[in-house]
């Protein structure tokens, strides 16, 4: 259930441009743990939740969300987030969703640059422009992966249906 919804108006990026990420979000690279030593120790990504962004509501309001929450993601050059699902945990804890009801709204804060890369079992996202947002749930296994020479920032709003 990967599709392509709306395309938002950018209110972000003065906010993004004068942001700087709140943490480093390690994840597990098990297939590289051979390559790690000589070529690959990007294992993380930097993320900021809520009230870290100055635009948290603002996205929610955008995409009609009255009870979800909102995070910012950077892959940096050269980072491979390993194909994974989506477990909506903090939601699910925070507003009592069902899994079954999780939706994550994937929104890509600035135009798409030769190398980046996010693939569904169904369909690969890229040539996205500002603003393209995209809804997925639970079951929708997927990847990331930026080999361009800049950041790759994208917003996650995720919600229950």
């Amino acid at each position: 259930m990967i599709e392509f919804v709306t395309t938002i108006e950018n209110f972000w990026t003065q906010d993004l441009e004068n942001h700087s990420y709140a943490r480093k979000t390690e994840f597990v690279a098990k297939n590289f743990d051979h390559l790690k030593k000589e070529y690959y120790d990007k294992n993380y990504i930097l993320q900021s939740f809520e009230d870290e962004l100055p635009c948290a509501n603002k996205f929610k309001q955008s995409l009609s969300v009255e009870q979800g929450s909102v995070s910012w993601t950077c892959l940096l050059p050269n980072v491979i987030l390993p194909t994974h699902n989506d477990r909506f945990y903090t939601l699910r804890q925070n507003y009592s969703f069902k899994i079954e009801n999780c939706v994550r709204y994937l929104v890509f804060l600035e135009d798409w640059l030769m190398g980046q890369y996010v693939g569904f079992q169904n369909n690969n996202i890229i040539q996205w422009k500002t603003g393209d947002v995209y809804k997925f749930d639970h079951t929708e296994i997927h990847f990331a992966v930026n080999a361009s020479n800049e950041p790759f920032h994208t917003c996650q709003v995720s919600t229950g249906i």
